[in-house]
């Protein structure tokens, strides 16, 4: 599955990505470096927990936690601040 980042929450971590079925979300697990744009990658279509994730934009691979996928923008809103 690929997808674009969307939005980032900082203050608490998690990332949303919009992908071809609507949104997933993640939680960073270190200080790996993701940015709005950057398009990124994981190997199962839906993924829950530690998965292994690519960010092609920068050429990095890192691990990510997977709380959530097939997430509505109505929902998406409630945890990441977009217009």
């Amino acid at each position: 599955m690929k997808g674009v980042v969307y939005a980032i929450n900082s203050q608490l971590g998690t990332v949303a990505v919009l992908t071809d079925c609507d949104f997933s979300v993640f939680e960073l697990l270190g200080d790996d470096q993701v940015g709005l744009g950057d398009e990124v990658n994981w190997s199962e279509t839906t993924p829950l927990g530690s998965t292994l994730l690519t960010n092609t934009t920068r050429k990095t691979n890192f691990e990510v936690y997977f709380q959530n996928h097939w997430v509505s923008k109505n929902r998406l809103k409630r945890q990441f601040p977009i217009e």
